[in-house]
C-alpha cells in the first residue's frame, strides 16, 4: 500500500501543476494543515515556501 501512494506522489510531481498538487493536498488531507508547518507541506509539494505562498494567495484572489 505504502509503495502504491508513494509511487502516486512521484507521477503527481512529475504531471500536476505546483497548483494542482496543493489542491489536491487539500482535498485529501485538509487536516493536515492544521498541524504542519507550510515549510514542511512546501518541500513535500517540491515547492519553495516562497512559492506556495503565491500559489495560496493566487487561489484565495480567486
Amino acid at each position: 500500500m505504502l509503495y502504491i501512494q508513494k509511487q502516486q506522489q512521484q507521477i503527481d510531481l512529475l504531471t500536476l501543476t505546483p497548483q494542482d498538487r496543493y489542491l489536491k493536498l487539500i482535498e485529501s488531507r485538509p487536516e493536515i494543515f492544521q498541524r504542519t508547518p507550510l515549510k514542511i507541506i512546501a518541500s513535500y509539494l517540491g515547492l519553495t515556501a516562497e512559492s506556495l505562498s503565491r500559489i495560496r494567495k493566487r487561489i484565495i484572489e480567486k
